[in-house]
């Protein structure tokens, strides 16, 4: 919910914003990331749900424009290729990062099932995990938000 209503919400920026929700996007991805890390801890359903549709909403902000970069600053004659790299490469990502959080839950405990005890004492570090990727994101988000 939060990726597509922030991406409806976006989708008119002018180019000359586009770096800029770049930017946001992944500085919103970042923060849902740590919020949720956050919320296992606390126990709250809620506060999880919010923090992932934060999380959501980021992408939503971000991922159009990211794309639109990435198709064109590709060479000519490589566009075509660019364009339908986008979706592989997020199709690989997500992949891999559903199997890192896969093995990671399995190791943490989570093999059993999901108890809000075992939430609040292993969630943390299933998020804390995956932080350095969010803010290496960040940070490849700023270099390509650059107008």
């Amino acid at each position: 919910a939060g990726w597509t209503g922030f991406s409806f919400a976006v989708a008119g920026l002018k180019p000359k914003h586009e770096g800029q929700a770049i930017r946001l996007g992944a500085a919103v991805i970042a923060v849902g990331v740590a919020w949720g890390a956050v919320e296992m801890v606390r126990g709250g359903l809620w506060g999880v749900v919010a923090s992932m549709f934060t999380l959501g909403a980021g992408f939503g902000i971000c991922w159009a424009f990211l794309a639109k970069r990435v198709i064109g600053g590709a060479p000519e004659g490589e566009q075509a290729l660019a364009s339908a790299a986008v979706p592989t490469t997020q199709l690989i990502g997500g992949t891999a990062g559903a199997a890192a959080a896969g093995a990671l839950a399995n190791a943490l405990g989570f093999a059993g099932g999901v108890t809000p005890a075992s939430g609040q004492a292993h969630g943390l570090w299933l998020f804390a995990a995956f932080a350095p990727l969010a803010l290496v994101g960040l940070a490849a988000a700023w270099r390509l938000g650059r107008d």
